[in-house]
């Protein structure tokens, strides 16, 4: 791309996947304003007022520590809507879902692109041809993914 950009996802445990482009760098501002446009619309359990979310004892959003994720902005948005927030340890790629999402949509990306556009077009693209049974299916893996863990004695996993 020209200039620098980012990818900016959310998974779910019924299988849907989420893709923002942000042109430049990510701040506080531009992440509370990915989050009010797409997480609840997107995510409908979210909400702590949806039917939907009647079956879980709490709403739980996962985030890594980057600085635009926990900013007090940030931080107030999640308790005015009521969901908690999970800090997720540094470095734990095999419990941390999206990275296996992440590598497959990397894995359907052509090899070159004439411009940005071009690019951006086809990252979208390819987060559309991810199942919803594969994601699903990671959720499913989180038990195997602790017990690796616990025997690899936190080492690395095949996961």
């Amino acid at each position: 791309m020209e200039g620098s950009g980012l990818i900016c996802g959310a998974i779910s445990d019924s299988g849907k996947f989420i893709v923002e482009i942000v042109d430049g760098t990510m701040n506080s501002t531009t992440y509370l304003d990915i989050l009010k446009r797409r997480l609840l619309r997107n995510f409908p359990t979210s909400r702590a007022e949806s039917p939907l979310c009647a079956k879980y004892s709490r709403l739980i959003y996962q985030r890594d520590g980057a600085t635009a994720h926990t900013a007090s902005v940030i931080t107030a948005y999640f308790e005015y809507k009521e969901i908690e927030v999970l800090d997720w340890p540094p470095k734990s790629p095999d419990l941390n879902l999206i990275e296996s999402v992440w590598s497959q949509l990397k894995a359907n990306l052509k090899i070159s692109y004439k411009g940005s556009e071009e690019l951006k077009e086809d990252i979208i693209r390819s987060s559309k041809s991810i199942h919803s049974s594969y994601i699903k299916n990671l959720y499913l893996s989180m038990k195997r993914r602790l017990q690796a863990i616990i025997e690899a004695k936190g080492g690395p996993t095949n996961y």
